[in-house]
């Protein structure tokens, strides 16, 4: 499916979840974006890549191309049988990632629908968190997230706009508060300009992380 995962494994990680009768996979450098999440199915002894998406910034997700035919488990093994030492060293770039989650993926695909069906007004409390956990992925390195890791709390303003408080999980880093979004009447993701009495617009469209 993804060439970069293939041993030897160089400059990327395997991250992958295991999720009723599928698999999710993402091959990730760290760093930037258009790193594609595959769904994968096994049925009897047959695995098969269904759909991908992939993050592309400020447009969000997109629906990424599969690359792969579904292959069988025996056919497989003997790959894995005759080059074992590769596969073997390349278990050291692998790691279970628990948020890979067959829900998250396909509220991620249904996302990249043309016609943005998903009404931003009406958003539940885990999705304005995904919203904004997509915006601090984009502006932040994954190092600078692990050094400085955060929660988002949801509430509500006096207006009766969704707010969403980034908080420092070590209040020593930066203070208890980080900054904050809201969700305003249009469904638009806002934030305060520092200094002044206004409120920018970041987003007009679910999981859009910047309004380009």
């Amino acid at each position: 499916m993804d060439e970069r995962s293939i041993p030897p494994i160089n400059g990327v990680i395997v991250y992958y979840n295991e999720d009723s009768d599928h698999t999710l996979i993402n091959v990730h450098s760290g760093a930037g974006v258009g790193h594609p999440i595959y769904l994968v199915t096994k049925k009897e002894n047959v695995i098969a890549p269904i759909k991908s998406v992939a993050y592309h910034g400020v447009d969000g997700y997109e629906k990424a191309e599969i690359k792969a035919n579904p292959i069988s488990k025996n056919e497989l093994y003997e790959q894995y049988i005759a080059d074992k030492d590769l596969y073997d060293a390349a278990l050291e770039k692998t790691e279970q990632n628990p948020d890979l989650t067959l829900a998250d993926f396909n509220e991620k695909y249904a996302s990249t629908s043309s016609d943005n069906t998903i009404d931003t007004t009406k958003l539940s409390e885990e999705q304005v968190k995904k919203w904004v956990n997509a915006i601090m992925q984009h502006r932040f390195d994954n190092h600078v997230l692990k050094e400085f890791p955060y929660t988002v709390s949801i509430s509500l303003d006096e207006n009766r706009h969704v707010k969403a408080q980034i908080n420092a999980t070590n209040p020593e880093d930066t203070g208890d508060s980080v900054g904050y979004f809201k969700i305003n009447d249009k469904g638009q993701l806002v934030e305060p300009v520092l200094g002044e009495d206004y409120d920018e617009v970041i987003a007009t469209k679910y999981m859009q992380v910047e309004n380009f």
